[in-house]
This record gives structure tokens, sequence and C-alpha cells, in this order.
């Protein structure tokens, strides 16, 4: 070979061994020095699924009366996974609702609790649901409340109002009709006692 075709092979081994040490010094400060960064950015941008219930149909009768309907009603829920990332743990964000909502302090703790959370004897009112889930806390809140809660966001991340549907059955002639259509609610206190 001639000092020519040497040297253009020089370069061009330069060239690549150059290419590959930036191309591993880059991946070196995306994984290790700049790795928590990224985590945490990309942490914060997961998406999650919320899961609504569907808004159950109307029954009627024959004649057009309706024997099950849905009433509109207005949730104040918790967000569970936004009120364990507060630095105590949601806890003066949970005593201004509670003083907001007019309820005790420790009934909406223990609402806002994984039915396992709880010691044994204070199982009453906690949530069955999954913590993925938003937990109500009332569902037919004064809409001015809903409204402070909503617009005041900053003061209770993890807070929302939103509207539901309640399952309602008027009757007819002064008979409730939930024993023949069926009744299906959530877990009361004496159901877990």
């Amino acid at each position: 070979m001639n000092q020519r075709s040497r040297l253009n092979l020089l370069v061009v081994q330069i060239l690549i061994v150059s290419l590959i040490v930036a191309l591993f010094g880059r991946l070196f400060y995306l994984q290790i020095a700049a790795g928590p960064k990224y985590r945490d950015a990309a942490l914060s941008i997961q998406s999650r699924d919320v899961v609504s219930p569907a808004i159950r149909g109307l029954i009627v009768d024959s004649s057009g009366v309706p024997l099950a309907l849905n009433k509109v009603g207005l949730a104040i829920t918790i967000d569970r996974i936004a009120i364990d990332k507060q630095p105590d743990k949601g806890v003066e964000v949970l005593q201004r609702l509670s003083k907001l909502l007019k309820l005790q302090y420790a009934d909406v703790y223990r609402n806002t609790r994984l039915c396992g959370e709880l010691p044994k004897g204070q199982k009453a009112g906690c949530w069955t649901g999954s913590r993925y889930q938003p937990i109500p806390i009332t569902k037919e809140a004064d809409p001015d409340i809903a409204l402070q809660i909503v617009e005041r966001s900053d003061q209770f991340p993890g807070v929302d109002a939103q509207p539901i549907a309640i399952r309602n059955y008027p009757g007819v002639a002064g008979v409730n009709g939930a024993h023949v259509l069926g009744y299906v609610g959530p877990l009361t206190e004496s159901d877990l006692a």
C-alpha cells in the first residue's frame, strides 16, 4: 500500500473509533449521569386507567312508569396516589377537607384507607376498592363546597368533585321495587362487622 491509502485508512479508523467513543459517552451520560433525572421525568408522565362505572339505564313498567332511575349526585373524591405523594401523606389536606365538609377527621382518614391497612377493630368505613380508583368521601356534596374544592385545587391536591349517578327506586303506590328488581350497593358498616 502506498502512503496515501494508509493515511486514508487511518483517518477512517480514527473517525469510526471517535464515533463509537462518542456513542458510548452519550450512552453513559443518559444511563448513569442523568439517569435519575430522566427516570423521575418518565414516572411523572405515566398514565393510568381510571375506571368510571357506566350509568345504568331506566327500568320502567308496561305503562312507562319508572321503577328504577338514576339521580345525579355530586361526589367529593380522593386520589390516594396523589395524597400519598404529599410530604405529610396528605394529613393536612384531609384535615382541611374534613373541616370544609364538616366531618370528623378520623372518619375521613378511615374512609381513605384500604381495609387491609387498618387495625382489626377499626375496619368500619374503610375503602373496599382499589387504591387506584377515586375514593368517594361523600356522594351528595353541596355544589358550593364542590366549587370551592375545584377552584382551590392547590389547597386540595388529589381531591376532586365530579357528578355521579345514584340509583333511585321511587316505587309504585308507595311500595319500593328494589326487592323485585334487585339491589346492588356498596358494603355497609354492618356488612364489615
